[in-house]
């Protein structure tokens, strides 16, 4: 497949990047920083800013997939001007690469533009969701509301819309990760909070498999929660945590304390409902991670 990818140099883009290459797909990347040597075969970047139409529109004619996966990170200190980062380089770069498909002749046939689990923020805690449930009414469930509506007119113009509404993906090369394993390496690891909050997540060789699953499976169309089958909560993932790693778990870590440092973020840890993959579920989709025991194991060891 010709397979064009914005936000390829992330931790998930790398990811699929990686896998397409094994499996000799061409693909293009679209970056605000292209390297000139170092790209494995059948890869090449193209110059973009994420902000404006170009010369990078070309590279989406006749391309068989548009995978979206940019965004500026979601942890981190929510002030005024970091919302509006969050707004444009989500919702704003997928009004541009719609404007981008509007203006090639042959369009992609499928585009999977990434969402988040943050859609369902602002449920309660121990509820558990699943894409038939509505949004949540917080600052990231309206983004998330925002950033796929903006993809969602690229139906009209033939093109398959999927929106992968992604937990926390775990991995070992980054993210999320090693931050959260590095106090129980060093023996402070403690629950999060209350330890109620439900705690979406993923194994990043299922979010690659998943996204691949999409592009070439016309079944799956619109919102899809991409998380693991085991749903957690947040005391079930600190325990198991300190289990794999053979480390105490001590007292939780006070939600005061965690707001202290994130603000209104904390919420993402501290606040979130349980998201269950119901779709993959009953399209029986082969995870290869679903219970965090193993996911962990693999990950850590």
């Amino acid at each position: 497949m010709n397979i064009v990818i914005a936000g390829g140099t992330g931790l998930v883009g790398s990811a699929l990047v990686r896998h397409w290459v094994k499996d000799g797909h061409k693909i293009v990347i679209l970056t605000r920083k292209p390297r000139k040597t170092g790209l494995p075969s059948g890869v090449r970047d193209v110059a973009w800013d994420g902000q404006t139409l170009g010369a990078w529109t070309k590279v989406l004619g006749g391309a068989d997939a548009l995978v979206n996966l940019a965004g500026a990170s979601i942890m981190g200190r929510w002030t005024a001007a970091y919302k509006r980062q969050l707004v444009t380089s989500r919702v704003h770069t997928t009004q541009l690469l719609l404007s981008a498909i509007r203006k090639v002749a042959v369009r992609p046939k499928v585009w999977v533009n990434i969402s988040a689990a943050g859609y369902y923020l602002g449920h309660p805690m121990t509820e558990s969701c699943t894409e038939d449930s509505f949004p949540g009414h917080t600052f990231l469930a309206n983004l998330c509301v925002q950033w796929e509506g903006a993809a969602a007119p690229a139906r009209d113009l033939g093109v398959r819309v999927v929106t992968p509404r992604m937990g926390l993906v775990l991995s070992n090369r980054g993210g999320a990760l090693p931050l959260l394993s590095a106090p129980f390496r060093w023996f402070l690891g403690g629950v999060l909070g209350s330890g109620r909050q439900g705690f979406p997540w993923v194994h990043i060789d299922d979010v690659v498999q998943a996204i691949d699953t999409f592009i070439q499976t016309p079944e799956y169309v619109g919102a899809i929660n991409l998380t693991a089958p085991h749903l957690v909560n947040a005391a079930q993932f600190c325990l198991t945590l300190a289990d794999v790693l053979n480390r105490p778990c001590w007292a939780p870590m006070p939600p005061a304390l965690v707001r202290a440092v994130l603000g209104e973020a904390a919420d993402v840890i501290l606040a979130s409902p349980r998201v269950k993959p119901r779709l993959m579920v009953d399209k029986a989709f082969p995870f290869r991670f679903p219970l965090l025991p193993d996911a962990l194991t693999h990950l850590l060891k």
